[in-house]
């Protein structure tokens, strides 16, 4: 009897610390629970509010920007108040960066804002709350593809920081201002696009017209004898058929764009996506819309996803227009009432 309890005890404590190692397994390999923010408007004023819909700070802002997130604890935002000056908040509207009379830009380098008072240039670090650069510089600069250094100028003085504000090195103008003509430059702009070529190979009966650069994306429109549009893109291979009334792009962010096409005035809309595999066309929505799609954003009313929605007109049951959303991502058309 006593063997048997002693048993018992035992494998009971075996199961209790593999059930623990198994517990903390799994919640170490779980993603953590990370949450997104957007600015909405009310009455002409911008406050904050998450994917959930929940207002994180009311509505207080003159204006205010997307809100850039690298990391699931903090996300940041350029806000202006009502005394025109500008400052960074969080996601719950706190103030990072007083409101000053400044100009303040996304540096494209984790949460770096750039800094600009009476002519000069520094860098603030969000994250940190302090400033690494102080704003006393002619020129501060990143390059396409390096997230370790800011480059900036003072007078004759060209510097090399780490982004933690350490000073690497100072270099000869000659290689600042080379390095000056590569800022924000991405890889598929530095291609050499023979026009001439592309045209030659069009055939009989097209015409290549004005190129279309799309963030990081170059386009080349082509229309037949019958005045209808199809698109080309850099390498001169066909991305959309030749078959359209007219074709129009927009630019929603640098590596994600659409463009919207219309065939026998009836409205489509193609989402077009830069991703490490290649470069994606998806026809999000067919040519139905007797109006041209309008851009709702993070505006939709009732919804704050951060995806894409376009304001469309279609026609209702009993063939008389309506207006609808069209959600891109779930590529789904939102009836009134749905």
């Amino acid at each position: 009897m006593v063997y048997f309890w002693q048993n018992h005890f035992v494998k009971k404590s075996r199961m209790k610390t593999i059930f623990l190692f198994l517990f903390f397994s799994v919640a170490f390999l779980l993603p953590a629970q990370t949450n997104t923010f957007f600015p909405f408007e009310r009455n002409g004023k911008w406050g904050i509010v998450d994917l959930q819909g929940k207002i994180t700070a009311p509505p207080a802002f003159e204006q205010l920007s997307f809100f850039l997130q690298p990391r699931p604890a903090l996300a940041i935002g350029i806000a202006a108040n009502d005394k025109g000056g500008t400052g960074v908040v969080d996601q719950n509207g706190v103030t990072i960066l007083p409101f000053q009379q400044q100009d303040l830009l996304f540096a494209g380098l984790e949460y770096k804002i750039w800094v600009k008072r009476n002519g000069k240039w520094g860098v603030f670090d969000a994250a940190k709350k302090k400033m690494i650069l102080p704003v006393a510089y002619d020129t501060v600069m990143t390059i396409y593809g390096d997230s370790l250094h800011v480059f900036a100028q003072k007078k004759d003085r060209y510097h090399v920081y780490r982004t933690n504000g350490k000073l690497e090195k100072e270099e000869g103008a000659e290689a600042f201002q080379k390095r000056k003509t590569m800022r924000f430059v991405p890889p598929m702009m530095l291609m050499d696009v023979d026009e001439n070529e592309i045209r030659e190979n069009l055939g009989e009966g097209y015409t290549l017209d004005k190129r279309v650069r799309m963030g990081s994306l170059i386009y080349f429109p082509y229309y037949n004898q019958q005045n209808l549009y199809g698109l080309l893109d850099f390498e001169g291979k066909p991305v959309l058929e030749c078959k359209y009334e007219q074709l129009l792009f927009e630019v929603r962010n640098y590596d994600g764009h659409f463009i919207l096409v219309r065939q026998h005035d009836l409205w489509g809309i193609y989402q077009v996506e830069v991703t490490p595999s290649g470069i994606q066309y998806h026809q999000v929505m067919d040519c139905l819309s007797s109006s041209t799609p309008l851009y709702a954003g993070e505006r939709f009313p009732g919804r704050y996803t951060g995806d894409s929605y376009y304001l469309v007109t279609v026609s209702g049951p009993d063939n008389q227009p309506v207006k609808a959303y069209f959600h891109v991502p779930g590529r789904k058309l939102l009836l009134p009432g749905s």
